[in-house]
């Protein structure tokens, strides 16, 4: 990963390249806990519902990172 982090953004500090692995860290990790969530709810609300959450991306994390 770190090195296709170097081909991208060469100029980057060692500082700035464990902080871009933490946050890709942490959305997958959203990631895993968005599904879950979602396996959860699954059949405890109308389909409607769950079809709208999925619509608006409330089963996706979102990135606060800017490359």
């Amino acid at each position: 990963m770190s090195d296709a982090i170097d081909r991208v953004k060469s100029s980057l500090s060692q500082t700035d390249k464990i902080q871009i692995l933490q946050e890709l860290q942490t959305e997958i990790y959203s990631s895993t806990r968005l599904q879950l969530l979602r396996s959860l709810i699954n059949g405890n609300i109308p389909k409607s519902v769950l079809q709208k959450l999925e619509e608006q991306g409330s089963f996706q994390p979102t990135s606060n990172a800017l490359f």
